[in-house]
Parts: C-alpha cells; structure tokens; sequence
C-alpha cells in the first residue's frame, strides 16, 4: 500500500498552538479535530511536537492506518532537522506494525529527500534495517547508490535483505552487474531462479 502527500487549502479551526496541542497531545479525543490539529501542526512546521507524540502514543501499539496514513501523507516538505530524524529512527525501531510499515510508505515518497538518511540504515548491523533501506532506495533517482547497494550485496548473509536487493536490480539491473549476480548465484543457491530470471534481462 502506497498514498500521494497532498495540500489542500482550507481555512483551520485552531489559531493557537495550545488550542490544537490538545488533540495531538491525545489523539483518541476526536478524530476530525485531531486531524485539524495535525493539518496546524505541519503548517506551523511543529514537526518535532507531532511526531514526538506519534511515538508517546503509539510505539508500542494503538491507532490505525488511516490516522498514520493521513499524518505522514500532510509530512509534504519532509523534515529533515537532525531531531526529526532521531524520530524516525524511533518509529522504525517501534513493534507497532501499523506505524512501522505506514512510515515506510512515508519515507518512499522521500527516498530522495531523506536520502542521507536512509544511506545510513544501509550501514546498520540491523538486517531489518538494511533491508528496509534497499526497500526505500527503489524509489530514488540518485544514481550512485547502485553501486554502494552491489557492495553490500557481495557480502551480505542475510538471505532476506539479498532477496530485497535483488528486487532492487529486477529493476536496475545493467550487464555490468552479472558478474556479481553470478556470484551471489553461488553463495545463495536457493535463490538461482530469482537470479537466472534477473539475469535473463542484464
């Protein structure tokens, strides 16, 4: 699943922080105003206070698609102070599946804008985290990242995270890359017919 970021103009109910910190703050009061408080939020560039709540609320578990889905698809400019950042890493790590995977779809639409960041995840000895990263990177338009991505595939033991890079090449893949398609052939034999089929089109 995958949503389009979009702006829309409308005049807002809350004019002081206060008066929409409150349905942020806890946001199982009312769903349309809390909605409203997120939309003064982003205008405001309160990036920090809403996304610091998300985590207060939900890290663990609680809420739901359609909350997080309207939350991250309002996040247009896609922050990227170094304090926001310390916030996505905390959802990332979160064991609540729908704020997880929600921000994922999230951080697609900012593959690019958040590049430096989602670089970093590709050095973590978390294979979650790498796989995560090689996920997010099919959707940016940096041409250098391929080769980094080849060189972590060389040595990478995780068979899901190769799995995903080798989604990453069904996409990328040039005929400079057989050389090390055929290797990873070897160390992961389990895989021969995701590689034969990527190398079919090199």
């Amino acid at each position: 699943m995958s949503f389009k970021k979009f702006k829309e103009e409308k005049p807002y109910r809350f004019k002081e922080f206060d008066e929409a910190r409150i349905y942020i703050e806890d946001m199982s009061i009312d769903t349309n105003l809390t909605r409203e408080a997120v939309d003064y939020m982003i205008t405001h560039k309160e990036y920090f206070f809403l996304l610091k709540n998300i985590i207060n609320q939900f890290y663990k578990e609680g809420g739901n698609r359609e909350l997080f889905d309207y939350i991250f698809s309002r996040l247009t400019e896609c922050p990227k102070r170094s304090s926001d950042i310390d916030l996505y890493l905390k959802i990332i790590e979160s064991p609540n599946r729908n704020l997880r995977e929600t921000f994922v779809e999230y951080l697609k639409t900012c593959a690019d804008d958040l590049f430096s960041f989602v670089e970093k995840l590709l050095e973590s000895r978390d294979a979650y985290k790498r796989k995560l990263a090689i996920c997010v990177l099919k959707y940016s338009q940096n041409q250098e990242i391929k080769s980094k991505i080849l060189d972590i595939l060389k040595n990478e033991n995780d068979k899901e995270v190769v799995e995903e890079i080798l989604n990453y090449l069904s996409i990328y893949v040039l005929k400079d890359d057989v050389e090390c398609l055929k290797l990873m052939e070897r160390r992961f034999p389990e895989l021969r017919d995701n590689i034969r089929e990527i190398l079919d089109r090199a």
